[in-house]
């Protein structure tokens, strides 16, 4: 289940893109990076509540988002309950000439270097492995000619991971990937789309399944694709995202479903995550 926790908490951060969303449209006014500006109104709090169809557990995460004079992202807070237990996250944003960091609580740390058009190029990403050792993923992530994201790539002395999208339609429509860590896993997805677009301001294809079709790499787009920085949106909100995954012990197909409801500005008011009929998450909007 993608909770927002798993997000905030771990290595992502984040759970939504802002102002600095590339808005696709018509092509009318995209820039030569293929960028067109972000629009729409501010998301001030997201929350998400995730069960078992079976209701054996249920989880809340409200996250709060706060912005400096420029409309940028500078502090996300998390506050989560699971059963009784309540636990709180937060991670700063800090911008630089060229460049984004990120830093959680526990000083975990993603550091995006921007290519001329304020996309990501590479990021690093550094964090404690819990022995006191200080790990580092160097991660690179390419573009067409539109600035729509084709490729990330990451590596360190122990794993790589990498991830393609194909593009159809101003929409990822399949995606697929590798990894190798402890044993080596492959990934195909594809993605169906809904015929509703979205006026507001996320990159909502970070916050459903779309962009973990092409597998782990996902994880580390997350952290700045939610925020806009990779490159155009898909134009529609997805449908259907089916991910199947392939390893030494086997296969698996994995099937989310997605439904929506909407404020009377075209902002998305909720979206329910059907995954597999085992679980659903409802994520709900608050705008400025």
């Amino acid at each position: 289940m993608k909770k927002l926790s798993a997000f905030f908490a771990t290595v992502l951060f984040v759970a939504l893109g802002f102002v600095s969303c590339n808005k696709v449209d018509n092509g009318s006014n995209k820039d030569d990076n293929g960028g067109s500006g972000g629009n729409g109104i501010r998301v001030m709090q997201l929350a998400q509540r995730g069960t078992y169809n079976s209701g054996s557990s249920v989880s809340i995460d409200t996250a709060k988002l706060s912005y400096d004079t420029q409309g940028r992202v500078v502090k996300v807070s998390v506050l989560r309950f699971e059963g009784q237990t309540a636990e709180t996250y937060e991670t700063t944003f800090t911008y630089g000439n060229g460049n984004i960091t990120a830093t959680n609580q526990d000083g975990e740390q993603y550091i995006a270097t921007l290519d001329a058009g304020g996309k990501v190029s590479q990021m690093i990403y550094t964090y404690d492995d819990g022995t006191g050792t200080i790990n580092t993923v160097n991660i690179a992530v390419t573009y067409d000619s539109g600035g729509y994201i084709k490729t990330a790539t990451a590596a360190n002395d122990y794993m790589t991971y990498g991830g393609n999208y194909i593009w159809s339609g101003g929409n990822i429509t399949s995606g697929s990937g590798s990894s190798t860590i402890n044993v080596s896993t492959t990934y195909s997805g594809t993605i169906t789309y809904t015929d509703k677009t979205y006026s507001g301001n996320l990159c909502l294809e970070y916050l459903t399944g779309v962009m973990s079709s092409a597998g782990e790499i996902s994880v580390d787009l997350d952290v700045f694709g939610l925020l806009g920085f990779c490159g155009q949106r898909c134009a529609n909100l997805p449908k259907q995202v089916q991910t199947k995954t392939e390893d030494g012990y086997g296969s698996s197909v994995d099937t989310n479903n997605y439904t929506y409801t909407f404020n009377g500005d075209g902002t998305v008011k909720t979206i329910t995550e059907d995954e597999d009929g085992l679980e659903t998450l409802v994520t709900t909007f608050s705008y400025e």
